[in-house]
This record gives structure tokens, C-alpha cells and sequence, in this order.
């Protein structure tokens, strides 16, 4: 499950940098995403935020 949150999160976020970053629809689906994984994981929100960039740091040495 959070692994599904995680995609959609780096999605979501890359989509709302197509947009130049403008797109507060996009801002505020990946705030509640965000919160959806915080809560998920029981964590708090630095935590979740710390989980994502772990995840996008093994992403990125996967298409290294």
C-alpha cells in the first residue's frame, strides 16, 4: 500500500513540475497524499517526507 502512495506521490510531483509548479490542484493532491502515506505509516509528517526522498534516491540509483 505504501509503495502504491509513493508512486502516486512522485507522479503527482511531476506533473505539478510540468505545470511550472502552478497548478494548486496538483499542490494540494500531493499534500493529501503525503498525509495519506504519513498516516498509513503511522508516522509524522517530516517522517513521511523522509520515506519518499528515500524512495526517490533508490529510483534514481536504479536509472543510474
Amino acid at each position: 500500500m505504501t509503495k502504491h502512495i509513493i508512486n502516486k506521490l512522485i507522479l503527482t510531483a511531476g506533473a505539478w513540475n510540468n505545470t511550472g509548479c502552478k497548478d494548486r490542484h496538483l499542490e494540494r493532491q500531493f499534500n493529501s497524499l503525503l498525509n495519506e502515506l504519513r498516516i498509513a505509516t503511522g508516522t509524522t509528517p517530516e517522517g513521511a517526507v523522509q520515506m519518499l526522498l528515500s524512495e526517490l534516491g533508490e529510483v534514481e540509483a536504479m536509472t543510474a
